[in-house]
């Protein structure tokens, strides 16, 4: 069975206010679109740029057998904690070698 990490980018507000005009935050649609398409699999969804969100070494990365990072609205050039968490994040998800593709 596969195992997937959703990593979804919208911040607490953004993903609310899509849940209010589409039902679910990106993260979730995309975890549902994943359901449909191998059912069965294990699909967690991590908020990596939110303040409370779990922080991961590569090793912690390693049992997924793919990571979907998701579009953020975010700017790479813009310095706020929510980029450098969201940055930290990738940077992570790069080093453990887990296959991952950015939507």
């Amino acid at each position: 069975m596969p195992n997937y990490l959703v990593a979804q980018s919208e911040l607490p507000e953004e993903r609310e206010r899509r849940r209010e005009s589409a039902g679910k935050s990106a993260g979730e649609a995309y975890r549902a679109t994943l359901q449909q398409l191998k059912p069965g699999a294990r699909i967690e969804i991590s908020s990596p740029a939110d303040a409370d969100a779990p922080r991961y070494i590569p090793a912690q990365l390693s049992d997924y057998d793919a990571i979907f990072l998701k579009s953020s609205p975010m700017h790479g050039y813009q310095e706020p904690p929510e980029v450098d968490r969201q940055l930290a994040f990738m940077r992570c998800v790069f080093a453990s070698g887990v296959p991952s593709s950015g939507l």
